[in-house]
Parts: C-alpha cells; structure tokens; sequence
C-alpha cells in the first residue's frame, strides 16, 4: 500500500496546482487536480488507512498485550503471597 501511494505521489508535480489567494499579500495555495475524482479519493482513503487507522491498530494490540501482562502477573504475585 505505501509503495503504491509513494509512487502515485511521485507523478504529484504534475498534478498540482498553485491558486493564487490573498490581495494585500499574494501567496498561492498547492493544490492537487486528479484527472478523475475517483484517484482522489482512493489516495485519500491509502492515506487515512497509512497514517491513522494502521498505527492505531497496532497501538491498541500492543497496550492490551501490555495490560493483560500486567493484570496477570499481578494476580500471580497476589496468589503467591497469599499463600505464603
């Protein structure tokens, strides 16, 4: 997935755009012109799934795996002590 978005990103220069905005200072907006609405919408959809969804997953695998751990071995200790 991330090859395919850095590869349709690296053709990104042809499809930009610069809109000029501003009348006291000009400055000019990048923005990015697809040749049909449907590209758009599937890089920002590689995107969003990229830089939000993917890490988030993984995230939440890693602090559960950390907090199950926890509470286990709090258990354990609790069990032993007891009985000691």
């Amino acid at each position: 997935m991330y090859r395919i978005l850095m590869c349709k990103n690296s053709d990104c220069t042809t499809l930009q755009i610069h809109k000029q905005v501003g009348m006291v200072r000009v400055g000019y907006w990048c923005l990015k012109e697809w040749p049909k609405p449907l590209y758009s919408k599937i890089y920002e959809t590689g995107m969003l799934l990229l830089i939000l969804v993917y890490p988030l997953i993984i995230m939440t695998f890693a602090y559960t795996s950390i907090a199950i751990e926890l509470w286990v071995m709090t258990s354990r200790r609790a069990y032993m002590r007891g009985k000691g």
